[in-house]
């Protein structure tokens, strides 16, 4: 049966589940499935990982401004990105176009409600705060990390906090739906919460 839908968005706050949830969704139906992180650079997580050396500009950002000032510039580069979010979800719509399953931060309930497009439907992933920073401190190797990496770890779990917060926020506001992962929400439990909220 088709879906009532040819483009999902999946929102929410760093380690909360999205690409998790969105791959599984994409597995699911079928279609492909993209990440906003790919359509502009943000200072990201500040950590360096096997894969990934952290930029001394990253470094500064987070050396400079406080959760309150990193979290504004968060949403301000989301609002300064999201013509290109709207610009592929549109290609999606397009006649002969493959549908998709499109993840990320970017994805915010404002401005996905102002494009009230046919086709298109969205779900924000949420957790509660300590599970957001139980997840941060696990993956950044918060433990193992010197004085200088935990003080900008710890601002990138209270910017994640704050940004789960507004999410929250502006979901509720406009009557979209939310997904709350807790500490023993399984994947397929995710994926299943998020689907049925994608239909109804």
């Amino acid at each position: 049966m088709a879906e009532p839908f040819r483009v999902a968005l999946i929102g929410g706050s760093s380690h909360v589940g999205k690409s998790t949830t969105a791959l599984a969704l994409a597995t699911r139906l079928g279609w492909p499935c993209a990440s906003t992180d790919s359509m502009a650079r943000h200072p990201g997580r500040p950590w360096s990982t096997a894969t990934f050396a952290l930029p001394d500009h990253v470094v500064a950002h987070y050396r400079a401004l406080s959760p309150d000032e990193l979290t504004d510039a968060q949403l301000a580069h989301y609002r300064n990105m999201w013509p290109l979010v709207a610009r592929r979800v549109e290609a999606a719509l397009a006649d002969g176009a493959e549908p998709l399953v499109l993840e990320g931060s970017g994805v915010m309930p404002e401005p996905v409600a102002s494009m009230g497009l046919a086709g298109v439907r969205a779900v924000w992933l949420t957790a509660p705060p300590e599970l957001i920073e139980a997840r941060i401190r696990r993956e950044s190797g918060f433990d193992d990390a010197d004085i200088e990496a935990r003080a900008l770890i710890a601002k990138f779990v209270r910017r994640s906090q704050l940004y789960d917060a507004e999410v929250i926020g502006q979901a509720r506001r406009l009557g979209l739906p939310l997904v709350e992962v807790i500490a023993d929400t399984t994947r397929e439990a995710a994926l299943e919460a998020c689907l049925a909220a994608l239909r109804a």
